[in-house]
C-alpha cells in the first residue's frame, strides 16, 4: 500500500531545516564564504609538486609480514609510482626519492589482485601468490 503525502507534509521546508540545523547554521556563519574554500583549495592544489618530487614532513617504516607479494626489479623500475596510484589497497607509498619503485608500506594487505602488475610501462613488478593461493587445475577425464 502506498500513500501520496502533500509537499508540505512535515511544515515549510525552510523552518523546518532552521529548526533542526542551528548547529550547522552557526558553523557555517563563522567560516568563511565557500568561494574562498574553492580558491584556498586551488592554491593548495597548484603548490602541490609531483609525486616524486615531495618532501615528506614525517617518516614511514614498512610493517613487517610473513608474506612478500611484490617484487620490483631495480634496473627496470623508472619510479612512475603508477602502481602506487592504482593500488586499490593503498598497500604502496610513492618513493620519496625520485627514480626509486614505491614502498611497501602493509605488504599483508594485498588482494593480489595485478593492477600494479598490468600497469607498470616497464614490466618491473612481479607478484608472487602465496601457495594456497596458486591453483592446479587438472583436466578430468572421460
Amino acid at each position: 500500500m502506498t500513500r501520496i503525502v502533500p509537499l508540505n507534509f512535515f511544515g515549510k521546508l525552510k523552518d523546518e531545516y532552521e529548526k533542526r540545523n542551528q548547529d550547522y547554521i552557526t558553523e557555517e556563519a563563522q567560516t568563511p564564504d565557500r568561494a574562498e574554500k574553492y580558491v584556498t583549495a586551488a592554491k593548495v592544489q597548484e603548490e602541490v609538486q609531483e609525486p616524486g618530487d615531495a618532501k615528506a614532513d614525517f617518516e614511514v617504516e614498512p610493517v613487517p609480514c610473513s608474506t612478500n607479494p611484490l617484487k620490483y626489479d631495480e634496473s627496470k623500475c623508472i619510479g612512475c609510482n603508477r602502481c602506487a596510484n592504482v593500488c586499490q589497497c593503498d598497500i604502496l607509498l610513492p618513493s620519496p626519492e625520485k627514480g626509486k619503485h614505491p614502498i611497501i608500506m602493509y605488504p599483508g594487505e594485498c588482494y593480489y589482485c595485478g593492477a600494479c602488475v598490468m600497469v607498470c610501462p616497464k614490466d618491473a613488478i612481479k607478484l608472487a601468490h602465496p601457495l594456497m593461493n596458486r591453483a592446479k587445475f587438472v583436466e578430468v577425464r572421460h
